[in-house]
């Protein structure tokens, strides 16, 4: 994909003020045009929010500590009501902070993969939505979300299989004429069915599957069919995303953020610029 970089003056300006605390666009309200987004810096887990035209849709809330992170990042940025929260799959690092999001924040729907799991995490998920009132669409089929001018497709696995991570949804935002891919947890099975599918995989910013396990030819494959300009891996210090993912992406041009360095914030103007930029 052709990169078109277009740097806000406010971004700029927070990055070289050297604070790290708030979204590059500044305290208060997000903009009510646009997309805006962050994968926030959750150590090795995903939770990431996006907002378009005012607009916002939560994919995964790291583990149950990481809501705290979350609840933070929405008050930062004026936003009290969640139009639908997506969980991958029920791996504690996913679902674990969605019982404390579903309890403090309105969402409109949820979203989830068509199973259920025998864990603290997804038992606290499971009774705050059914407290709160709130129904559960499980994907068996595709499903597709306007939010303001932008779209959010939702595909599910078909996989026969008791592995959470090759259930896990993946989830494509189309704005302007930009493509993000989130890929959740997908493995090596859940990446050879896309790979046959006829979804297009080809992206500007892609979330890296699995915080960069290296998934041999798979992965790589990944890398070249997504073209990415930007590649996001959620890892830690402890636990850093492969090399060989690393250089999977670069090879195909893309620059790579890794989370345990900050978290990611990206932005696409109507004009089609974008902008990615890390604390």
């Amino acid at each position: 994909m052709k990169k078109f970089i277009f740097v806000w003056l406010t971004a700029a300006a927070v990055l070289l003020s050297g604070c790290s605390s708030a979204a590059p666009w500044g305290e208060g309200a997000a903009p009510q045009e646009g997309l805006y987004g962050a994968v926030l810096d959750t150590g090795k887990s995903d939770a990431s929010v996006i907002t378009i035209d005012g607009e916002t849709v939560i994919i995964d809330t790291g583990e149950a500590e990481d809501a705290e992170d979350i609840l933070g990042y929405l008050s930062q940025n004026g936003i009290t009501y969640i139009e639908c929260l997506i969980i991958t799959h029920f791996d504690k690092d996913h679902v674990g902070g969605a019982a404390e999001i579903i309890n403090n924040v309105d969402i409109g729907s949820i979203i989830t993969p068509d199973y259920e799991k025998d864990s603290d995490e997804y038992l606290r998920f499971d009774e705050a939505y059914g407290e709160n009132g709130l129904d559960v669409e499980r994907l068996t089929e595709p499903v597709a979300l306007e939010l303001g001018n932008g779209r959010v497709s939702v595909y599910p696995s078909a996989l026969d299989t008791d592995d959470d991570n090759n259930l896990s949804l993946v989830t494509k935002i189309e704005y302007a004429d930009r493509r993000l891919m989130f890929m959740g947890d997908a493995e090596q099975k859940r990446l050879s069915e896309l790979f046959g599918s006829s979804l297009s995989l080809e992206c500007d910013l892609i979330k890296v599957p699995h915080h960069g396990r290296d998934d041999g030819d798979a992965s790589a494959l990944l890398a070249e069919r997504a073209e990415a300009d930007y590649a996001v891996i959620t890892d830690s210090f402890s636990e850093r995303a492969d090399s060989k993912v690393v250089k999977a992406y670069e090879d195909e041009g893309a620059e790579v953020f890794c989370t345990r360095s900050g978290a990611v914030y990206f932005m696409v103007g109507a004009d089609d610029s974008m902008t990615v930029l890390q604390d």
